[in-house]
């Protein structure tokens, strides 16, 4: 877990990534490796192979890195639009992406760029069964080698596997960008869907988090700058030179140092929770918003004194919930007693719909009238 002082100086992170003077001859290319199940390596070490170890002391590495939902096809979802599950219209998964969401592979198709997703991809409908991760990488493999003259953008998603699995073929995959020349022109990403277990826990919610793009991004530099995937899509378009929609609701994490971010979970269900994490405070909260958790992760890392009760701390529980709600209003995320039941309700027959129809266009889910989309952490405007 990072220092106050690591958090600070990483406010540096927008300064080295604009680096006067560089140029690219041509948009860079985007590949995005995206494990099934895999938690931040600092929760075990030992998860991380020789591939990966090396990519990350090639890469920036973000050490606070969280999922939006820790579920995978929310997850997704999430990571392609830049926006929450409860915006992008998949609360769950097994529900496909509405045909009206933009992407980013959508936006970078429209900028030149020849695009291809390849794997365990949880939202354009049913999926095999069992893990083809040898042949999904000998996928990604033949489209890098068939587009290299063209900007491209692959994401790769591998089934959930073993880490000595996925770290072979992430080095595969590296290994065939080094030989068709074209790493310093090529953004690599990995990430993960998701850490294992349930509930709003870090290893859960914590997730790895490395960008290598060698012409703008220091090699081996740790930041402890908070992350979320929502955030993934934004600073991904920017750093390829296409401006992020303003639909989009997560943040360049070239340009911002967020000191907050906001995760979902079990949309929908009597579990339903909502958290947040401040620096190193972390609260989440019931769907009846009562705190559950409390924790400062810098002097309780592993989440073992859980001071959610604890009268001491009422100032606390009072700020960071304060803070919890704004990111629900600014995000649409109508989370309140009245709004609840009438939203799971609307997804309830929605899902019913969706198990009658294969037609993407059929399956329109509640969005807010009036929606907030700026960061929690801006002043709002108006």
């Amino acid at each position: 877990m990072p220092s106050r002082r690591d958090i600070l100086q990483s406010a540096g992170l927008a300064a080295l990534s604009a680096r006067l003077g560089w140029a690219q001859k041509r948009p860079p290319n985007l590949v995005v490796m995206l494990a099934g199940s895999l938690p931040d390596f600092a929760f075990a070490p030992g998860l991380r192979g020789p591939n990966l170890t090396r990519f990350a002391q090639e890469s920036l590495q973000f050490e606070r890195a969280y999922v939006a939902c820790p579920e995978t096809g929310p997850s997704q979802a999430s990571l392609i639009t830049g926006r929450f599950p409860f915006a992008c219209g998949v609360p769950r998964d097994g529900v496909p992406l509405p045909a009206d969401q933009t992407t980013i592979a959508q936006l970078l198709k429209d900028a030149g760029y020849q695009t291809a997703i390849l794997g365990d991809w949880r939202l354009t409908g049913p999926q095999k069964d069992g893990p083809q991760k040898d042949s999904e990488t000998g996928a990604a493999i033949s489209f890098m080698k068939q587009n290299r003259r063209n900007p491209f953008f692959l994401l790769i998603a591998w089934h959930p596997a073993d880490a000595a699995i996925i770290d072979d073929n992430a080095g595969q995959l590296l290994a065939a960008i080094n030989d068709l020349q074209l790493k310093n022109g090529t953004i690599a990403v990995f990430t993960s869907n998701h850490g294992y277990g349930s509930g709003p826990l870090e290893p859960v919610v914590r997730v790895p988090l490395m960008l290598r793009f060698p012409p703008r991004l220091e090699p081996g530099r740790r930041t402890g700058v908070l992350a979320s995937t929502v955030d993934l899509a934004p600073t991904l378009l920017s750093l390829c030179g296409v401006n992020p929609p303003e639909s989009m609701q997560g943040r360049d994490l070239m340009r911002e140092q967020p000191q907050s971010v906001f995760s979902v979970g079990q949309l929908g269900t009597p579990g339903e929770w909502r958290m947040l994490v401040r620096g190193l405070d972390k609260l989440a909260v019931d769907r009846e918003q009562n705190v559950t958790h409390l924790y400062n992760l810098g002097a309780d890392p592993d989440e073992m004194d859980n001071r959610a009760r604890d009268p001491a701390l009422e100032l606390k529980r009072d700020e960071l919930k304060a803070l919890l709600n704004d990111w629900m209003r600014r995000t649409g995320d109508g989370f309140d007693p009245s709004g609840l039941k009438r939203r799971v309700q609307a997804e309830a027959r929605t899902f019913a719909r969706s198990r009658d129809s294969a037609a993407p266009t059929d399956r329109k889910f509640p969005r807010p009238s009036q929606m907030e989309e700026r960061s929690p952490d801006r002043e709002p405007t108006g």
